[in-house]
């Protein structure tokens, strides 16, 4: 399998971004993924930024930079939670940003806490929301008054990469 290509034809370079690797489902799903989309050559290029240092779960066969970095990468990224996806929005790079709403963070006591600032991360009409599941998709609506175009169940890199090349 080669390289997905993007709309203009250029080979995808794909960033994701995570608080940080420790161990979680997230780590788990994204890195197992994205080392996925390496070895099958799906990508020109795979990196997870991270704002806090941590070992990856396993072996990755990607580079994982600290989120820092974000400023210099001009390819499709995707952010995981309301923090990356506030950070991304900070970023003078030319990212096509995806959020990936893996948790419903906003529900917790502590995330309901600043609802413009979470807000924020969901109403940016330059990020497309995809959510992890129909259930989510419906809170997701519900909570920002916005339509979720996509359902990526356990960061499935095939159907990721689908909506990023079809786009």
């Amino acid at each position: 399998m080669s390289a997905t290509r993007s709309t203009d034809g250029s080979r995808i370079r794909l960033g994701v971004s995570l608080r940080n690797l420790n161990p979680s489902q997230l780590a788990y799903y994204v890195t197992r993924n994205l080392n996925t989309a390496a070895r099958l050559d799906m990508v020109d290029d795979c990196i997870i930024f991270f704002d806090q240092v941590s070992p990856a779960p396993f072996k990755t066969l990607f580079s994982t930079l600290n989120g820092s970095e974000l400023w210099d990468f001009d390819g499709t990224l995707i952010t995981t939670d309301i923090s990356t996806t506030l950070s991304s929005q900070k970023a003078v790079n030319a990212a096509r940003t995806f959020f990936y709403v893996w948790d419903l963070e906003w529900r917790r006591q502590n995330g309901s806490e600043n609802y413009d600032d979470n807000i924020k991360a969901f109403t940016d009409e330059n990020i497309e929301l995809i959510a992890r599941s129909k259930s989510h998709a419906t809170a997701i609506s519900n909570f920002c008054n916005r339509k979720v175009k996509h359902v990526v169940d356990d960061f499935n890199i095939e159907q990721l990469m689908r909506i990023i090349s079809n786009e």
